[in-house]
């Protein structure tokens, strides 16, 4: 596959939807297993979760000049033998049929793919930031 931003969420962005902000919404970060397929018209939360191993929420989320930046991540409830191949980014509304996909990455994701050994997952992000639109 390739690193995506999700066309509803362009469409989103766009259009002035509502739930788009990545610095006012709770942005999560899923980590997924080969379950998700990637399909780039993915549009919320529903869509993912049969592929979700475990889930964080990002603190000290900034976007300057177009860049998202955050926190590194420490996955620690993901279970042993878990697969773990790729990461989506998503704001949490609290309704999986509502929660947007933001981004889809499984290239270059420092740490990925693995198979879970009972040890927390830590995901460290550029200091340059994790996505660019």
């Amino acid at each position: 596959m390739a690193n995506a931003i999700y066309r509803k969420y362009k469409e989103a962005l766009l259009s002035g939807d509502t739930d788009i902000s990545l610095t006012s919404g709770t942005v999560k970060i899923s980590i997924m297993n080969s379950n998700y397929v990637f399909n780039v018209d993915d549009e919320f939360y529903s869509d993912i979760s049969a592929g979700v191993v475990d889930t964080e929420t990002f603190t000290d989320v900034t976007v300057i000049n177009g860049v998202f930046k955050a926190s590194d991540i420490s996955f620690d409830a993901v279970p042993d033998d878990s697969e773990c191949v790729s990461i989506v980014i998503w704001i949490d509304t609290s309704n999986p049929a509502t929660s947007r996909l933001v981004c889809f990455m499984d290239v270059n994701v420092v740490g990925l793919p693995l198979v879970a050994d009972g040890t927390p997952v830590d995901l460290t992000f550029n200091t340059s930031g994790i996505f660019q639109l």
